[in-house]
C-alpha cells in the first residue's frame, strides 16, 4: 500500500513538472535550451518520466535513473527561493512560531 501511494505521488510530481517544462518550452521556443538550468530541468522531467515508465523493469542499470531525484529536490528548492512572497510568508510564520512557543511557556507558568 505504502509503494502505491509513494508511485502515485510520483506521478503527481512528475506530470506538474512535465506540464512546467512543457509550457516554458512552448512560451521561451528555442531559448529554452539555453539556459543551463532549463537544459537541467528538461533532463530531470525526462529522467523522471523514464523512471515511470521503466519502474516495471528490474534492470539494474536502471538504478542510475533514481539518483536524478535528489536533482527535483535541487529544483524545488530553486523554485522556492525564487518565490519573495513566499519567503516573507515563510519568516513570518516561523517567526509568530517562536512567539507562539513563549506565550505557551508563560500561560503555562501562570497556570
Amino acid at each position: 500500500e505504502r509503494d502505491d501511494s509513494i508511485y502515485r505521488a510520483n506521478c503527481a510530481f512528475a506530470a506538474v513538472f512535465t506540464a512546467e517544462v512543457v509550457f516554458r518550452l512552448i512560451s521561451d521556443g528555442y531559448r529554452f535550451f539555453f539556459g543551463l538550468l532549463n537544459v537541467a530541468d528538461f533532463i530531470l522531467v525526462a529522467s523522471s518520466i523514464g523512471e515511470l515508465f521503466l519502474s516495471s523493469v528490474s534492470v539494474a542499470s536502471l538504478r542510475i535513473l533514481r539518483v536524478f531525484r535528489i536533482g527535483r529536490v535541487f529544483r524545488a528548492v530553486r523554485i522556492v527561493r525564487k518565490l519573495r512572497e513566499l519567503r516573507i510568508l515563510a519568516h513570518g510564520l516561523a517567526m509568530s512560531l517562536k512567539a507562539l512557543v513563549w506565550i505557551t511557556m508563560f500561560l503555562a507558568i501562570l497556570k
